[in-house]
């Protein structure tokens, strides 16, 4: 979509657009499929330890809210959804995502502790990713428990802010992640590659406009790129590493 060549091609044969690993962005998606047609779009989301798919959102569920979501839950594979106290989470209740199935692994090569901790005596597999399903059986994925940012008190997830950002026509790209903080243990940190010129101070501002205020980045810091995995996930750990370089913990922050 960022190519200035994209409208001089011929994309006459192309017939789907399969994505994964990670969420697409809603404003990518809604770019996206204005430029390409809704009906090339096929979302496939799944887990190494549970390969290959676990839920598919197909052409037809490209709208709405469901935009955000995972899709229906393959044939092959049960999946339930985990509160932290150890319950089944209702109808449209976030929590913990566990998934059961043929295909998955039994464990993790000679890491025994891990695989106590992800896989469980009756064969689920904790994919440790926070999601919902709602009323009409879509899985909706909030983000990883991992990624999650405890910030005041309140659990912030990355995604959530990070589609807030690129809702703005100035951005082009965003990560978000936590670092620490005096005041509010964790700082709400967004990395932000720009397509025009634009004020952080106006960005935060934006994110409060689209979101709940105690969500708002604290610090804005803008960058050439976002650094990514080898499959192309956002490479938060590297991202966390950088912000504590930032030194915002006794920071006067917004």
């Amino acid at each position: 979509l960022e190519r200035p060549e994209l409208d001089s091609r011929d994309l006459s044969s192309l017939q789907r657009i399969i994505y994964g690993a990670s969420p697409m962005p809603r404003p990518v998606i809604e770019r996206a499929m204005a430029r390409f047609g809704q009906d090339k779009f096929w979302q496939y989301y799944g887990q190494t330890e549970a390969p290959l798919a676990l839920a598919v959102l197909r052409p037809e569920d490209h709208e709405g809210d469901r935009l955000g979501a995972c899709g229906r839950p393959v044939l092959e594979m049960e999946i339930r959804i985990l509160r932290e106290d150890g319950a089944d989470a209702g109808p449209g209740e976030a929590g913990e995502i566990l998934v059961r199935g043929d295909c998955a692994a039994r464990g993790y090569f000679k890491a025994d502790e891990l695989t106590r901790e992800t896989f469980d005596a009756e064969g689920w597999v904790h994919t440790r990713d926070v999601g919902l399903i709602d009323a009409e059986g879509v899985l909706h994925l909030k983000d990883r428990t991992s990624d999650m940012i405890i910030s005041g008190g309140y659990n912030v997830y990355p995604r959530e802010v990070e589609d807030a950002l690129m809702s703005h026509p100035a951005v082009q790209a965003a990560a978000v992640v936590g670092a620490p903080n005096d005041k509010w243990v964790e700082a709400v940190v967004a990395f932000v590659v720009l397509r025009d010129e634009a004020d952080p101070a106006d960005l935060i501002a934006h994110v409060g406009r689209q979101i709940a205020s105690y969500k708002k980045p604290h610090w804005i810091e803008l960058c050439v790129d976002i650094p990514r995995t080898a499959v192309g996930k956002t490479d938060r750990r590297a991202l966390r590493n950088q912000a504590k370089e930032l030194d915002l913990g006794r920071r006067a922050l917004r």
